[in-house]
């Protein structure tokens, strides 16, 4: 029986990501639910689900798009590759322990979509980690570290910890660090104070 409602979920979801791609344009979150959950009856974790298959992204909150609509391959992700090489090893040599996906996304060399589509910082963070060589952190999903870093980053939490150590010296006034992460656009949710007094005690 599991292997049938697997089997099911996955020809459901094969069958929301064809419609995505057809349409070969942005499809809203709204026209999704309304023809497949209003509809036909998938459940609505069903349908947004398919925002985790390797060849659908999101392209703004509550739009999805699908990889061929964009033009994507191999090519394009290697130029999209290189421009976050640069920006993450320009961004170390200023003390900085990441990149940041507003400034990928002002390169000159992004590489072209097709069909007018225009990019978005949301799809960048979508594509920069498509091969595992990047991977993005913090609620907002604007910051990115290189994967492996001389900083030994994999979670939001080292980046934090490595944040207080390096640029604050092990302390700071919580709130005031709080509102700088918000600024810096790595978070656009508050940051529990109990995880921040934490990090503190341990530098």
């Amino acid at each position: 029986i599991r292997t049938q409602t697997s089997d099911m979920a996955n020809s459901a979801l094969e069958e929301i990501a064809n419609y995505i791609k057809n349409k070969n344009s942005l499809c809203t979150y709204k026209e999704l639910q309304e023809r497949f959950v209003n509809k036909l009856g998938y459940s609505d974790s069903l349908l947004r689900s398919v925002a985790y298959r390797s060849n659908i992204y999101r392209y703004l909150y509550g739009c999805l798009i699908h990889e061929e609509t964009l033009g994507w391959n191999l090519s394009k992700q290697e130029e999209l590759e290189v421009i976050a090489a640069e920006i993450y090893r320009d961004c170390v040599k200023t003390g900085k322990c990441y990149g940041l996906i507003t400034m990928v996304l002002e390169s000159d060399n992004l590489p072209t979509l097709e069909n007018g589509v225009t990019w978005t910082e949301l799809l960048i963070s979508e594509l920069i980690g498509k091969r595992h060589n990047y991977r993005t952190l913090g609620n907002k999903k604007s910051a990115f570290i290189s994967v492996p870093n001389q900083f030994g980053i994999e979670t939001f939490e080292d980046l934090i910890y490595i944040i207080l150590k390096t640029e604050h010296f092990g302390a700071c006034n919580l709130e005031n660090f709080e509102e700088e992460l918000r600024d810096s656009g790595i978070i656009f949710r508050e940051i529990p104070q109990q995880f921040l007094a934490f990090l503190n005690t341990q530098l």
